[in-house]
Formats: C-alpha cells, structure tokens, sequence
C-alpha cells in the first residue's frame, strides 16, 4: 500500500514572493552572506531581485544597482531602489544588448541560478559584463542536504512551495556540481561560505521520528549534511592555474561546534 504524501506545509503571507526580512546580524544566511561581500560604493547587478529586500540594502550601501526580474508585478517595488530595472527573463539572449554601455563590480545571483534551464550559458553572458575586478556572488540551494537524502530513502522526492525542493526549481547542485558549473564558465572560486541548518530545525521541514536513529545519525556524520546552501565569491579565469580544485575546495568547507540560528521562523530561501 502506498503511504499517504506528507501535508505541505501552511503557507506563510509575505508581500512578495521570495519575500525574505533580512537581518544583517545573522551570519548564518545567504542574504547577509552576500551583501557583506559588496563593498560600499560599488556598481552592482542583482539577478532576480524579486521585490528589492536586497536592492535597498545595498542602495542604503551607496551602490548603484541594475535589476532583472521576470515578474512586472514585482519589479514594480524596485524602482525607488535601483537606477535600472530590466523587466525581462535572465535567459533571453538578447537582453545583455540593453547593458552594452555598462559594466559592474559585482554581479549578484541570489538563489537565482537553480530556476534556470541553461544556467551555465547565463553565468557565461554574465561574466563578460564584470568589471576586471569585478565578482560574480551567487547563493545556491544544497539538495544534498541531509533531509533530502533521508526523504529519498524512503522513496520521496516531493516538491514544495518553497525551499531545496522548490517546484519551480530546473536545476539541483550540491558542492561537486557548484564547482563544475563554475569550472565550465571560466569563474574562479575565491570564497565558498556555506548556510548550515540542522536536520531538527523547521526549516529542513522533515520529521525525523519516521527514521530509525542509526540511520539519522550516520548522515549526520557527514560535515556537508546540515549545509542549506552554498555562499560563492568568484572572478573571471585568466590563466589555466585558475581552475578549482574540487578536494581543495572541499577541504576548506567550514565546520563549526555550534549552530547559531536565530527562531523556527527564520527565512533561508
């Protein structure tokens, strides 16, 4: 007999989609991740700004921000943040002709990449309009987290409203593919800081009463199981030493003795 699909869970109002209140004191997220990797000042793209949550940080920054969005309803929100609002599909290939004057010193692609079918051809376009310091910043969700690993064990693969399993979600990484998609677009791996939230947090939205204990504990042993997503600063190649090296890379994976994770409510994706 099939086993009954779990409840999703009750939606949350929020005024956007992807809506998220930022708190650039916590640490363990992705917004703030990026944001503090902007300098102030700076000229910045932010890809998928949705509503502008991030926008009018970095405005209160003083950098000046062009955005894409697919959503007119939306973008609509972000013109008192940015200088430019593009209201077009990332992956129009045309759309980089309306940016041909201007080139940027970080490109921001927040929880953007995985919602794209050719994401690799994207980041491709997308380097060429850095600056010749300039940084592509992208936060990516981990399906190798440890409550997608349990789920499948049980033979579930059940897509949600929101989170690693996002049902508008294309494309899924986990640490290994993150570096092979930016190996494939020339994009150095500079800084690979990671989002951690444990198997017993809301958040991973799994119930661990319907696993045997071994098993849960086992997964936890891997150090990349809690990683919610992965936080990455990287610049244009320009000599083949450049390339990443995935067990280098890999190794440098933060460990920490303590989670520090501010109320069940906390928005992550």
């Amino acid at each position: 007999m099939l086993r009954r699909m779990k409840e999703a869970r009750p939606s949350v109002q929020t005024p956007y989609p992807y809506y998220a209140k930022i708190d650039l004191t916590n640490k363990n997220n992705a917004h703030t991740l990026m944001i503090d990797k902007v300098k102030n000042g700076s000229c910045v793209l932010e890809c998928g700004c949705s509503g502008g949550h991030m926008t009018q940080i970095l405005a209160q920054k003083k950098c000046t921000v062009d955005c894409i969005e697919i959503d007119k309803t939306v973008a609509s929100m972000v013109y008192q943040f940015a200088r430019r609002v593009y209201v077009t599909d990332l992956e129009n290939p045309n759309f980089l002709k309306t940016l041909t004057n201007f080139s940027y010193d970080f490109i921001i692609c927040g929880d953007i990449l995985e919602h794209l079918r050719h994401p690799n051809n994207c980041l491709k376009m997308l380097r060429g309009k850095l600056k010749p310091d300039g940084r592509v910043i992208a936060s990516i969700p981990n399906i190798a987290h440890g409550s997608v690993r349990l789920k499948l064990l049980k033979g579930r693969f059940e897509y949600e409203q929101s989170g690693l399993l996002d049902r508008s979600h294309l494309k899924f990484f986990d640490f290994y593919s993150i570096v092979e998609l930016f190996n494939d677009t020339k994009l150095h791996i500079e800084t690979f800081d990671v989002v951690r939230i444990p198997l017993e947090h809301p958040i991973a939205n799994i119930d661990l009463s319907e696993y045997e204990q071994t098993i849960v504990e086992q997964i936890k042993q891997d150090n990349t199981s809690d990683i919610f997503q992965y936080v990455i600063c990287a610049r244009n190649m320009t000599t083949p030493d450049d390339l990443n090296n995935t067990e280098l890379l890999y190794s440098q994976i933060d460990v920490p003795n303590s989670y520090k994770i501010k109320g069940k409510d906390q928005e992550i994706v």
